[in-house]
C-alpha cells in the first residue's frame, strides 16, 4: 500500500481518536448539565462543519503535499459528529453521538475503507 494511503489512515485514526477525546473531555470537565456544555450542545456552529470544509479543501488542492493530511483530518472531525450531521438534515439521530453505536460504526467504517484500499492494493501487486 503507498505511504500516502498509510498516512492517510493513521491521520484519520489519529484526528477521530483526538476529536473524540476532546468532546468527551468537555462532558466530564464542565459536567452533562451545565450551562456551558448546554451552550456548545445548541449552538449552530458544530465540528462537522469544519470537517467538511477541509475535507474539500483538501480534495480541492490535492496535488499538494499535504492535501492528504488535511482530508484525512477533515473526514476524522466529521465522522467525529456523524449523528450531528444527520440530525441536522432532518434525522433524529442525535441520541446516537457519543454511543456503542456510533463508536463501534465509525471505527468499522473506517476499517472496512481500509480493508478496500488494501484489497485493491493487493491486486497491483505481482506476486
Amino acid at each position: 500500500m503507498s505511504h500516502s494511503i498509510k498516512t492517510f489512515f493513521n491521520t484519520l485514526l489519529v484526528t477521530i481518536t483526538l476529536t473524540r477525546l476532546w468532546a468527551v473531555s468537555l462532558f466530564y470537565l464542565f459536567g452533562n448539565n451545565s450551562e456551558f456544555t448546554n451552550r456548545i450542545i445548541n449552538d449552530g456552529f458544530h465540528n462537522y462543519q469544519v470537517g467538511l470544509v477541509l475535507f474539500v479543501i483538501g480534495l480541492l488542492f490535492r496535488k499538494f503535499n499535504k492535501s492528504v493530511v488535511i482530508t484525512a483530518v477533515g473526514l476524522g472531525i466529521f465522522l467525529e459528529e456523524w449523528p450531528v450531521f444527520l440530525n441536522d438534515l432532518g434525522l433524529k439521530t442525535n441520541s446516537l453521538y457519543h454511543t456503542k453505536i456510533d463508536f463501534i460504526s465509525v471505527f468499522t467504517l473506517v476499517a472496512i475503507i481500509y480493508l478496500a484500499f488494501w484489497a485493491a492494493a493487493r491486486r497491483h501487486i505481482k506476486l
